[in-house]
């Protein structure tokens, strides 16, 4: 019986993975497209939007030595919330034996690990998204009186939520966090709904005894101002976001159920999903 001998073991390829996870994060490089292991190398594939050249060559190898090899990519593009792949992003449709919910942010933690959040009370679960598995319930918070929220496992996750149609392409890039207050006007964009915005906030930290027998508190409560549905059956976990700009928001919070009828919707605040997720978004 043969032995392969590899140059790297995989807890050094894993190490450095981490780190050029973080060094992206950090410092997010335009020209970085992918990454991830290669075990035909023995290395950290990086993939470039250009020719690797060898200033390149020279700069990864003074920070990497030879864990990292470098190729050139080609830009993934966005498909839409109901047929979506890697990197996972917000608005998608989550799809579990017996029925749907929606995510709403793309998160990572401080090992930058990836994740996408939905609603605690949608399960735990392994979910997919078209014909691709999105991955299955890492960290679940649903208890009586306290938070409805979960993390799902991804190999990768961005910043960016779909906010057209089922199978549009276009979305907005989340640039930051916000829970609000009484008065402003927010976005809904679940699943099912799709976005919709004019929604006023009108109470927040409230607690709510919902018609499946769950008590949740920390809920900010919305109303559309345009009479048309914020929340339905299928939007828990999407996202609940402040419109900046055409291609840009603001995170806001996570769906979590409707309030007498479809143009009053319940929300979790984004600081009462981060913090008690140990999370970051993208």
């Amino acid at each position: 019986m043969s032995t392969d001998v590899v140059r790297f073991s995989s807890q050094q390829l894993t190490k450095t993975m981490d780190q050029v996870s973080s060094a992206v994060f950090s410092s997010p490089q335009s020209d970085v497209l992918q990454w991830g292991p290669d075990p035909a190398s023995n290395s950290i594939a990086v993939g470039l939007a250009h020719s690797p050249t060898s200033a390149d060559s020279a700069k990864w190898g003074r920070e990497y030595g030879g864990m990292v090899s470098l190729y050139q990519a080609t830009r993934s593009s966005e498909t839409s919330r109901m047929a979506d792949h890697l990197p996972w992003s917000g608005g998608d449709r989550l799809n579990y034996s017996g029925g749907f919910c929606s995510s709403s942010f793309g998160v990572h933690d401080s090992s930058n690990h990836y994740y996408v959040v939905t609603a605690g009370h949608c399960g735990t679960r392994v979910f997919s998204n078209g014909s691709n598995t999105v991955g299955s319930t890492h960290t679940l918070l649903l208890s009586s009186g306290g938070y409805d929220e979960q993390s799902v496992t991804v190999t990768s996750s961005e910043g960016f939520v779909y906010s057209g149609c089922g199978t549009c392409t276009n979305g907005v890039s989340i640039v930051g966090h916000d829970d609000g207050v009484v008065g402003e006007a927010l976005c809904f964009d679940g699943s099912v709904s799709l976005q919709s915005c004019g929604a006023n906030i009108t109470a927040q930290n409230q607690c709510v005894h919902f018609t499946n027998g769950d008590y949740t508190c920390h809920l900010t409560l919305a109303v559309s101002g345009t009479l048309s549905c914020l929340s339905q059956p299928g939007d828990s976990g999407g996202p609940v976001y402040f419109l900046d700009s055409s291609t840009t928001a603001t995170a806001a919070g996570i769906i979590i159920g409707q309030g007498a009828d479809c143009t009053k919707g319940w929300e979790m605040p984004i600081s009462s999903v981060l913090g008690p997720l140990g999370v970051t978004l993208d």
